[in-house]
């Protein structure tokens, strides 16, 4: 028997050889040639297979588990575009750790008589893609993003384009609702479903 780190004796190959990892797959392949020398029957294809190179490792998400994993990171996802003549805006329905950030950003506003008007203005920062065909730009590093749209939608805009705004983004949250009710995830006896539905088809009724 050989020692422990010797190449195979003949007849001992099949079953029992293993190459080194880690070792360069030209150095296997003089190792293979090695055993094949000493013992002829070992056929080509018995010989121990190369490691592959780091080139040829797969990295990508199993196909197997791709189309459910998309689908649950964007159940939910739904845009739609707000044009009036010469502008046009284009909203996306939010995440609710979007919608924490929006509390975060206008918490100075909290219990004051424009609470609720900030609370819109973030909103439709939050949820939106695009104004006018192109993303907002933000310029300073130092502050997050959203706080830097908020302050420009709220020095920027006037108060009825922030109205228009935020309740065609509610209305995209009604329509969200609604799909996935009719997709069956959303069971037709959930008592908080029939509690909002009839504002609901009320609100999609009206954008109609």
């Amino acid at each position: 028997m050989p020692d422990e780190g010797e190449g195979p004796t003949s007849g001992q190959y099949k079953g029992t050889w293993k190459s080194p990892a880690g070792e360069p797959e030209g150095k296997q392949q003089e190792r293979v040639e090695e055993v094949q020398a000493e013992d002829p029957e070992v056929e080509a294809d018995e010989a121990p297979p190369s490691i592959p190179s780091k080139s040829h490792i797969v990295t990508a998400f199993p196909e197997e588990w791709k189309e459910d994993f998309q689908s649950l990171c964007y159940l939910g996802y739904l845009t739609t575009e707000v044009t009036i003549p010469h502008h046009s805006w284009l909203l996306r329905t939010l995440y609710p750790g979007e919608k924490l950030e929006v509390a975060q950003v206008i918490k100075k506003y909290q219990d004051s008589i424009g609470y609720n008007l900030a609370w819109k203005c973030a909103l439709v920062a939050a949820a939106m893609i695009t104004c006018d065909g192109e993303a907002i730009i933000v310029a300073e590093r130092s502050t997050g993003v959203l706080p830097q749209k908020f302050q420009y939608v709220v020095n920027e805009w006037y108060e009825p384009i922030i109205e228009m705004l935020h309740h065609h983004l509610k209305l995209l949250e009604a329509r969200q609702v609604a799909i996935m009710t009719e997709l069956g995830i959303f069971s037709a006896s959930d008592e908080a479903l029939q509690a909002g539905k009839k504002e609901i088809e009320e609100k999609l009724e009206a954008s109609s």
